[in-house]
């Protein structure tokens, strides 16, 4: 017979499996690619770039992503200490 712990502890991973799946396939239809290589652009292609959204809420939920990436430590907020 298994613990209960361990069963416990196997049904958390398969839980946390099943939504990693989920939140996979989600980000790879939502993200913009773009914002995880902003930190990386010049000051003219970041500015191409923001000015290429015509849709004010579409520009502004890739503004929230380099916000999120550069929280989450993915890249470095854009600016001079990054030689730009």
């Amino acid at each position: 017979m298994v613990p209960v712990k361990d069963t416990e502890q196997a049904i958390l991973l398969l839980t946390a499996l099943a939504d990693y799946d989920k939140f996979q396939t989600k980000f790879a239809t939502s993200a913009d690619p773009r914002a995880y290589m902003f930190d990386q652009m010049t000051p003219a292609e970041r500015q191409q770039t923001l000015s290429s959204f015509k849709d004010s809420g579409k520009r502004q939920a890739f503004i929230s992503q380099v916000q999120r990436a550069e929280k989450n430590g993915v890249l470095s907020a854009p600016g001079p200490q990054n030689g730009q």
